[in-house]
């Protein structure tokens, strides 16, 4: 009994010590391999979550696009930089249906104020832009005489407008005489500086035109009287805020220099 006890016992401490030395390996192996694919399938989880919450993002983001944008005026024709750009805004005009009706720009008659009303939309001199708005033209300017702070930019709508003027006055030849010239056969003379100026605003106007392409639809209405329709001739636009435009305008306007102070007359 007692060599049954020992023979037992020694064999309790063998199986102890060799299912010890056995398992150590084991514990280890399960650290080598087991432990790291779990961790891998833990990493794997979270790049598949981080990529899924991206594709969410992303496609929730081109749904709500088009309705972000809708609200919204990108303004391709101001992509190169000007000096007025912080005080463009935008907002909805109805343009006035005048034909028979007469426009308050149009009158029968000209007159002295009618005149006045047409300079008083452009005519503010040049404006002062500082070197460093200078710098960021596409187009280099230069600074007024004897002033290297001052550089020198007119914005395009004053010149536009001004062709607008000009060739509204010659339409009226009897109001504005002057601007007419005529050979001794009593035909226009067509070869003088004005007649040049008024076929550059006409080509200058054409240009603006089909630059901006205004694309909003004019609506049309029946008449019954004749069977027909119509245009409307004006609809409803979204227009720059030209009040804020001139108001940029007349702060910088440059009212006048000392022109050629140090010019020297060549005999």
């Amino acid at each position: 009994m007692e060599k049954y006890q020992t023979l037992r016992q020694s064999t309790e401490d063998f199986s102890q010590d060799s299912s010890s030395e056995q398992d150590e390996p084991l514990m280890s192996s399960r650290d080598e391999f087991v432990y790291p694919i779990q961790r891998n399938r833990f990493r794997d989880n979270i790049h598949y979550a981080v990529l899924y919450s991206i594709i969410g993002l992303l496609s929730t983001l081109l749904i709500l696009l088009p309705f972000w944008m809708k609200g919204k005026c990108v303004d391709p024709s101001i992509g190169l930089w000007t000096p007025v750009k912080d005080a463009v805004s935008y907002k909805t005009v109805k343009f006035d249906e005048y034909f028979e009706n007469r426009s308050p720009y149009t009158p029968q008659t000209p007159t002295k104020e009618l005149d006045e009303m047409w300079e008083d939309l452009y005519n503010f001199g040049t404006s002062g832009i500082s070197a460093d708005e200078a710098s960021n033209l596409l187009e280099p300017t230069v600074h007024l005489p004897h002033d290297d702070s001052t550089y020198v930019v007119s914005l395009g709508v004053f010149h536009q407008l001004h062709c607008v003027n000009h060739l509204r006055k010659a339409l009226y030849p009897d109001e504005y005489p002057g601007l007419w010239q005529y050979n001794p056969d009593g035909t226009v003379k067509r070869d003088t500086i004005i007649s040049l100026h008024w076929d550059h605003c006409i080509d200058i106007l054409r240009q603006t035109l089909m630059c901006h392409a205004d694309v909003t639809p004019m609506p049309y209405f029946y008449r019954a009287r004749d069977d027909n329709v119509y245009s409307v001739l004006a609809s409803t636009e979204t227009c720059r805020d030209y009040d804020k435009i001139k108001s940029w305008a007349l702060e910088r306007q440059i009212t006048h220099w000392r022109w050629n102070e140090t010019f020297v007359q060549q005999n």
